[in-house]
């Protein structure tokens, strides 16, 4: 779907600084040619090609909205600077159990970042919840990475 889809459902759901961050997020996205397809389903989000989904949820203030990935081949430990890998790991993504189904869902396993393992993660294994300014640079960085 189109960015303007995205860009209509951020404005509707989020506010201040949360909506400004979803809105550059997308609009980096475009930017730089990430496919956005936008999940019709639900009307809360969408993916971003293999690598992960936005979910937009602004009656949740704790969390806004989430940005998910599902990749995690992003390279070896002297890959990327302390910053991305700090980030990275402080937004590891454990296993919740969260739906019916969950023992098929591929979630509860270990993952590598950057040399360092997580055990029991989700099978979307970062969930950068209502990023900051310092979280989304990062996560571009990834997506440039992962793409």
């Amino acid at each position: 779907m189109s960015e303007q889809l995205f860009v209509n459902i951020i404005n509707e759901k989020l506010t201040g600084d949360s909506q400004r961050n979803a809105l550059d997020f997308i609009a980096f996205c475009t930017a730089n040619e990430i496919r956005l397809a936008f999940d019709t389903k639900d009307n809360n989000g969408g993916d971003f090609g293999d690598i992960g989904y936005i979910w937009i949820d602004g009656e949740k203030p704790q969390r806004p909205y989430v940005i998910f990935f599902n990749y995690h081949d992003f390279g070896g430990e002297d890959s990327v600077d302390n910053d991305l890998k700090e980030s990275v790991w402080a937004n590891v993504n454990k296993c919740t159990r969260c739906h019916d189904g969950w023992e098929t869902c591929g979630g509860g396993g270990n993952v590598t970042f950057f040399g360092k393992t997580f055990e029991n993660t989700c099978n979307s294994p970062l969930a950068f919840t209502n990023p900051d300014t310092n979280d989304l640079e990062n996560i571009k960085r990834l997506l440039l990475i992962a793409k």
